[in-house]
């Protein structure tokens, strides 16, 4: 059963570079900018072949929100 990991990433905390990582690592269903490794709702929909051991959600505006940064599903 495939897991949720959520990072919430503090500015200058070097989540930039652990977004990378997370890019770099098949095993992980990870997308910048979307929600459990989905670019939109719609795709969470669609039935995937596809396995993996974890879904990531990884934004800095969790941590400290304002207008400016691009949220989740823009």
């Amino acid at each position: 059963m495939a897991k949720h990991l959520i990072h919430i990433g503090y500015p200058k905390a070097g989540s930039t570079f652990l977004q990378a990582w997370f890019q770099q690592h098949p095993e992980l269903c990870y997308v910048p900018g979307g929600l459990g490794g989905f670019h939109n709702i719609y795709e969470i929909c669609q039935p995937s072949e596809l396995s993996f051991k974890y879904f990531v959600t990884s934004c800095e505006g969790i941590s400290s929100p304002h207008k400016g940064h691009r949220q989740i599903f823009a």
